[in-house]
């Protein structure tokens, strides 16, 4: 009876837990926050393709 009275109070609670959860997930200034770092990755992996890309043009054809 004990694991019974505890899963169901579990699930008594899980509606709560989701809500609760949902929530820290989507806190805005985190949200900003992580935006800004994914706009500073995506042009630091931009220039590092570019400068790739422009090494390979330079790096003589071996044949």
């Amino acid at each position: 009876m004990p694991w019974y009275d505890e899963r169901r109070q579990e699930l008594d609670n899980r509606p709560l837990i989701r809500a609760q959860a949902f929530g820290e997930a989507f806190d805005p200034h985190r949200l900003d926050r992580l935006a800004r770092y994914e706009i500073h990755l995506d042009r630091k992996f931009e220039k590092t393709l570019a400068m790739l890309l422009k090494l390979k043009e330079l790096r003589p054809t071996a044949r």
